[in-house]
């Protein structure tokens, strides 16, 4: 059998070995959350910036919106599914907001990758805002649309109660 003496040196050089290999993982962490941020801020960019061109489009032709304008979304599908997408941003809103709250509790990245942390959190906190705001006014202004589409004329009767004008509101 052979046995193994290790120098106290040896012990220091182990010690350093891990502390690296550890640093090394947080850097790669924080490097991949930073990175994954970035590509997820671009996309929310550009979703925003192609739902602010059907914003102003809409807001454009707000005015012009009779019964005889074509259908956008008749049945509400589209807003409905609009809406569904806001709430998630929003949902997605609040984790990146407690994310943000954790980087200081966490003290294996040094100050520097906190503070680049805290930047990304906040360029995606803004892209996720502006994107669900984006989606929230679309959202609004097909279902603006459609009721302005509707054809109203038929509210001109006149009704003897509020019960009888209730009654054809409802049907």
């Amino acid at each position: 059998m052979l046995a193994v003496c290790e120098y106290p040196q040896m012990q220091t050089v182990r010690a350093y070995a891990q502390t690296a290999e550890c640093s090394l993982a947080v850097l790669r962490a924080v490097d991949i959350t930073v990175d994954s941020l970035g590509v997820e801020c671009r996309m929310l960019d550009a979703l925003a910036e192609a739902g602010s061109v059907l914003v102003d489009t809409l807001l454009a032709i707000e005015s012009k919106v009779s019964p005889a304008s074509p259908a956008l979304d008749e049945s509400g599908k589209i807003a409905d599914a609009l809406e569904v997408v806001a709430d998630a941003m929003r949902r997605r809103i609040t984790l990146c907001i407690e994310k943000r709250k954790s980087i200081d509790r966490d003290l294996a990245p040094g100050e520097t990758q906190r503070n680049l942390l805290h930047s990304v959190h906040e360029e995606h906190l803004c892209a996720l805002s502006t994107t669900e705001s984006v989606i929230s006014s679309l959202a609004g202004l097909l279902i603006g649309y459609e009721l302005a589409r509707e054809n109203r004329s038929t509210l001109n009767n006149s009704f003897d109660s509020a019960l009888e004008l209730r009654k054809h509101i409802v049907t």
